[in-house]
């Protein structure tokens, strides 16, 4: 990611407001995310409740996902993530007055505001972060997009370090309006930003849109690898993010600040592992992005046997590099081999799968009412294991003599 690059990039405007709106609203989301595990485990004292939470939240991811899909370029991106945000900002505000009047409907208020704030992730993912490629030049675009991974996985630091500060220090309706403001100052950026690719209703057919999206990912081993592989990482290893707090405090009893400063970890870890791929540049992307989801899922057993924190800590640094890796990866393999006029809606496909993380949630949620944490860990390893072994086999008898050779391709 050279100088140059950078100060071209921060000179569009578009770029620059999609950007920090995307960074302040990714900063809300992990926050929401390692605060909501901390909270339902005080109040019932069960990992269920928050992987329960990441499941809604994945689930309404792919809902929306699945309508995006359908309206593709019809309606502008621009409306769409307003009013996303707005909404968002507003279930946080009823959440606050809720908790602050009535706390028995205190779980009630989280579901809400993990479902809004997991359909305002799937807007980010078809709409905002298309959006933000659009406003660059094609030469501009791997470094665009990875600047953007790159921040995005720097909030997982700072929204779960300031989410473990705010539970430790203030009382949960602050944390709330903490949360509406940042939504409503995000809300207010991209009130003057245009969707380039926004196209008339008289234009766009779903169903053709639909079979071409179909062809095209069975015709291209990169964009078929991306959906296929997806659904690996979220539900086996995303839902572990939500439970690396819980994890600090069943095996070594840490307070909330502690655990929201020992979680960050991978937050830290996710921005040296976006900014290394993001240099690079790797030639051969594919076989990088298969690597990525073993060395992924091999991490994810050692945190079960790390005896100390400090190995635990240092593995879930190396975790969160290699999932922003990934998710690098998987960003622009998909935009840079999709035709132009089916990148939304292939990223729409994209969000739905990735809205598989609702399978995760659900799974780690049956898991935890008779398996403690670790034990949970282990059989999500295990099981994305065999996941990924047979997607390698089905991708293998679907490309026979070709496999190799579309694995080591240089997109």
């Amino acid at each position: 990611m050279s100088f140059r690059n950078n100060s071209a990039i921060w000179k569009i405007k578009d770029y620059r407001f999609l950007w920090i709106a995307g960074f302040i609203t990714s900063s809300c989301r992990w926050l929401e995310i390692m605060s909501f595990s901390v909270i339902t485990w005080q109040w019932f004292n069960e990992s269920s409740y928050a992987t329960g939470l990441f499941a809604l939240r994945m689930v309404a991811l792919s809902l929306t996902g699945i309508i995006f899909s359908i309206f593709s370029n019809i309606i502008a991106g621009q409306k769409i993530m307003f009013w996303a945000q707005l909404l968002s900002a507003l279930s946080c505000l009823i959440s606050a007055v809720c908790l602050a009047h009535t706390p028995v409907y205190g779980f009630y208020c989280l579901c809400l505001v993990s479902a809004v704030s997991g359909a305002l992730w799937s807007v980010d993912w078809s709409y905002r972060r298309r959006m933000l490629a659009d406003s660059l030049e094609s030469k501009l675009v791997f470094t665009g997009l990875s600047f953007d991974v790159m921040a995005n996985h720097a909030t997982r630091f700072i929204g779960m370090i300031l989410g473990g500060f705010l539970l430790y220090n203030f009382n949960n309706s602050l944390l709330f309006i903490i949360l509406a403001l940042a939504y409503l100052i995000a809300t207010f950026l991209i009130v003057k930003i245009k969707d380039t690719s926004m196209r008339p209703s008289s234009e766009s057919n779903f169903l053709e849109n639909t079979k071409l999206v179909v062809k095209q990912a069975g015709d291209s081993f990169p964009i078929l690898t991306v959906l296929l592989v997806t659904p690996v990482f979220n539900i086996f290893i995303l839902p572990f993010v939500a439970l690396i707090p819980l994890l600090y405090i069943d095996k070594f009893n840490t307070n909330e600040f502690a655990t929201g400063v020992l979680t960050s970890i991978d937050g830290i870890g996710a921005v040296f592992g976006a900014m290394i791929i993001a240099t690079i540049i790797p030639s051969r992307s594919i076989i990088l992005f298969f690597s990525l989801i073993a060395i992924l899922l091999i991490l994810l057993f050692v945190c079960t046997v790390a005896p100390t924190i400090t190995l635990l800590t240092l593995s879930i640094f190396f975790l969160g590099a290699a999932s922003a890796a990934y998710s690098t990866l998987q960003s622009s393999i998909i935009y840079t081999n999709s035709d132009k006029k089916l990148r939304s809606p292939t990223l729409s496909i994209l969000t739905i799968t990735i809205g598989s993380g609702f399978l995760g949630g659900i799974n780690t949620s049956w898991l935890g009412g008779f398996l403690d944490v670790p034990e949970i860990i282990k059989v999500m390893t295990v099981q994305g294991i065999l996941a990924f072994s047979l997607i390698i086999f089905f991708l293998k008898l679907n490309f026979k003599e070709n496999f190799i050779k579309n694995i080591f391709t240089r997109k």
